[in-house]
């Protein structure tokens, strides 16, 4: 029986599968083609541009939380999916608030210290999300949102055209967006709140 021309396949995934950018050991590896479906990412983006604005977001987003991933491994965290509350709670950083017996001069050194993740924060970030733990979880949010906002700025057709919105506008809000996601999944894991004060 010969087949129709009438029949059409599911066309092939845009990303083959088993196409992973390693990790270090530290930090996990990131499934190419997982990325592009958590995206969205159309066809006409190739491999090749997917790999490299995900290799450019590893490089970003790791080298922001170098410091605060070289303390969790000295603290004895294997990977970053090894991590456990009380290597979170064990965390310190600078206390910079003021106390009630006097001010603290802005020349003064600070030698005050206080847990950096209180331990209702540690415990939800080394929950489950899934397969991984939400730590895990919001370093893959962190790289794949930093690769599409490089991506969205190369290009320019990934963006929602309005007839009352200029096409390079509607592209410079969708990479705005994307990197701010990124910023904020990177806050999150550093126990940081989201609030941004502009100075007038």
């Amino acid at each position: 029986m010969s087949s129709s021309p009438l029949i059409s396949l599911p066309p092939a995934p845009a990303t083959p599968a088993g196409l992973v950018l390693p990790g270090d050991g530290w930090w996990p590896d990131i499934d190419a083609n997982a990325a592009r479906e958590a995206c969205r990412l159309p066809d006409y983006v190739t491999d090749a541009r997917l790999l490299a604005s995900l290799e450019g977001a590893v490089l970003t987003v790791t080298a922001d939380l170098a410091e605060w991933a070289a303390q969790l491994l000295g603290a004895g965290a294997a990977n970053l999916g090894a991590v456990t509350a009380a290597q979170l709670v064990s965390l310190m950083v600078p206390d910079h608030r003021p106390t009630h017996r006097r001010p603290i001069s802005p020349c003064a050194p600070f030698h005050r210290q206080r847990p950096r993740y209180t331990a209702a924060q540690a415990m939800w970030l080394c929950a489950p999300a899934g397969s991984a733990s939400r730590l895990s979880a919001l370093y893959l949010r962190a790289v794949r949102f930093a690769a599409m906002a490089e991506v969205s700025d190369q290009y320019r057709d990934m963006a929602t055209i309005t007839p009352k919105q200029p096409r390079v506008e509607a592209i410079e809000e969708t990479g705005a967006d994307y990197y701010r996601w990124s910023v904020e999944a990177r806050r999150d894991m550093l126990g940081q709140t989201r609030v941004a004060v502009e100075l007038i």
